[in-house]
C-alpha cells in the first residue's frame, strides 16, 4: 500500500507542473504525477461553475529521487504496462498522459553469468 511508504516531496508545488511525489518502499520508488485543479471556491464547488477541464502533458517528465548509479525497470501502475528501462543518471522520460500518471521504478540487480553479465529484475 502506497500510503504506508515514506513520502518524498521532490517537486515544488506551484513551480513544477505537473505536481509530483515519490514514495520509496521495499527497494522500489513509486511516483505519482497529477495536475491539481485550481479551486478558488474551496473544496465544495458551487453548482453554477463548470467542471474543470482535463489537462494533458506531452513531453519530458523528470523522475527525481532515482539513484544515479542504478538502472531501473519503469512500469505504468495505472495501466499495467512496462515502459522499459531507465538509467538513474538520466532520470527523465518522454510521455503523454491526461490528469494523472502512476509509475513504479524497480531497480535492476547486476548478476554474473557465464559469458557476461545478466540483468535481473529486483524483487520480481
Amino acid at each position: 500500500m502506497l500510503s504506508s511508504g515514506e513520502f518524498l516531496d521532490l517537486n515544488t508545488v506551484g513551480f513544477d507542473v505537473p505536481e509530483g511525489y515519490a514514495i520509496p518502499k521495499n527497494g522500489r520508488l513509486d511516483f505519482a504525477f497529477f495536475f491539481s485543479n485550481p479551486r478558488p471556491w474551496g473544496l465544495e464547488k458551487p453548482l453554477d461553475l463548470p467542471d474543470v477541464k482535463d489537462r494533458t502533458l506531452e513531453g519530458r517528465l523528470d523522475l527525481r529521487g532515482l539513484e544515479k548509479s542504478r538502472s531501473y525497470a519503469l512500469e505504468d501502475d495505472e495501466h499495467g504496462e512496462s515502459l522499459g528501462p531507465i538509467d538513474g543518471s538520466s532520470p527523465h522520460i518522454e510521455t503523454k498522459f491526461t490528469n494523472q500518471l502512476l509509475l513504479e521504478a524497480i531497480p535492476f540487480q547486476r548478476g554474473l553469468q557465464t559469458g557476461g553479465i545478466r540483468w535481473t529484475n529486483y524483487g520480481r
